[in-house]
C-alpha cells in the first residue's frame, strides 16, 4: 500500500481516525436515572408557587395550560419516557434561563441528544403557535405607533 510499517500506519492513519470517531459520531451514554431529576423538579413546581416562577418564569396553571394547548392544537406528543411537561419544561430553562443542554440534560436526569431533540421538537410546536398569537402590525398601527413616539 504506502510502504508503511503497521505500527506506522496504526499512528498516522487509525489512531487519528479512531480518536475522531469517538469524538463525534458514538452517542453519549444514556443516563441511568431515568428521569429522576425531573421527578424531583416536578414535586417542586407542583409544591412550590415560588419554585415554579423561578424555575420556568410562569405559574403552575399557566405552565399547565400551555402544555396542553400545544399538545391539542400544535402537534406536541409525549413519547414512552418523557412528557409533554418534561419536555416544555427543558426548553423553558433553555430559553428562560438561557441554560446550556448539557446542563439541562444533567438537571432533568437526560443526555443531551434527548434534550436537544425536545428543545426542536417544543420549538416547532410554539413557532405554529406563533402564528396564530403574533401579529404584525399593519402600516397604519405602526404610523400611529410612530406619531405617539412624537
Amino acid at each position: 500500500m504506502w510502504n508503511l510499517e503497521n505500527e506506522q500506519f496504526a499512528e498516522l492513519i487509525i489512531n487519528p481516525t479512531l480518536t475522531y470517531y469517538h469524538c463525534y459520531f458514538e452517542r453519549a451514554s444514556v443516563q441511568t436515572d431515568r428521569g429522576l431529576g425531573w421527578r424531583n423538579i416536578w414535586r417542586r413546581l407542583q409544591e412550590d408557587d415560588a419554585a415554579c416562577l423561578q424555575l420556568l418564569r410562569m405559574s403552575f396553571p399557566c405552565f399547565r395550560n400551555l402544555c396542553d394547548i400545544l399538545q391539542t392544537n400544535y402537534g406536541l406528543q409525549p413519547t414512552l419516557n418523557i412528557s409533554i411537561e418534561e419536555s416544555m419544561a427543558m426548553f423553558l430553562q433553555i430559553c428562560g434561563h438561557n441554560a446550556v443542554q448539557r446542563d439541562v440534560g444533567l438537571r432533568f436526569g437526560r443526555n443531551q441528544e434527548t434534550v436537544q431533540r425536545k428543545f426542536m421538537e417544543v420549538l416547532t410546536a410554539t413557532e405554529i403557535l406563533a402564528w396564530d398569537y403574533i401579529r404584525t402590525p399593519t402600516r397604519q398601527q405602526l404610523m400611529r405607533i410612530l406619531e405617539r413616539l412624537h
